[in-house]
């Protein structure tokens, strides 16, 4: 592997970054050999959190301000982050995509429900990617439910149109023990 394209992937391990974490859109290469130039910008964007999606304006940055709402449980700022279509899918329910909620009246209400359950329900140590119109987000949820603590890794698929979230579908690992 190049040292140009290494140094790229190595941005994933700055401290200076550690909170949303991203790389590069490879899927639309930017990167030409021997080109330095492109590589210290590409770098100076990733350390700045505003590395974007490659049509949807989309950054690390944004990415991270939903995550602040949901963990500050405001309604109004994660339903505004939402497509007017947008769809949230729970990691359960009676379908093979879990639970399906759509549109901001939708999405709100299970929000609020879940909310009132787990009221101290946190995403913590979340690191973020990118990629076009699609982000990747891995977390740890904590909280306490009606059942005792929760402490469970999970991720966010999210899928953008303008800056808006179109679809966010929810995954958590299943502690058995």
């Amino acid at each position: 592997m190049p040292d140009k394209v290494k140094t790229l992937l190595d941005l994933e391990q700055d401290p200076a970054n550690n909170q949303h974490r991203g790389l590069a859109d490879f899927s639309n290469p930017v990167i030409r050999t021997g080109n330095h130039t492109v590589v210290a910008a590409l770098s100076a964007v990733a350390r700045s959190g505003n590395f974007l999606g490659a049509k949807t304006g989309i950054t690390l940055k944004r990415i991270g301000e939903i995550l602040s709402a949901f963990n500050n449980k405001d309604l109004q700022a994660i339903v505004e982050s939402f497509d007017e279509d947008g769809e949230f899918l729970l990691v359960a329910g009676a379908h093979p995509y879990g639970e399906c909620f759509k549109g901001h009246k939708a999405i709100r209400t299970i929000l609020a429900g879940c909310f009132a359950v787990v009221p101290d329900i946190q995403w913590v140590d979340a690191h973020s990617w990118i990629s076009g119109e699609r982000a990747v987000t891995e977390w740890r949820v904590i909280g306490t439910g009606p059942n005792g603590p929760i402490n469970q890794l999970g991720c966010d698929l999210w899928t953008f149109r303008e800056n808006k979230v179109l679809k966010k579908d929810t995954y958590y690992k299943q502690v058995t023990a």
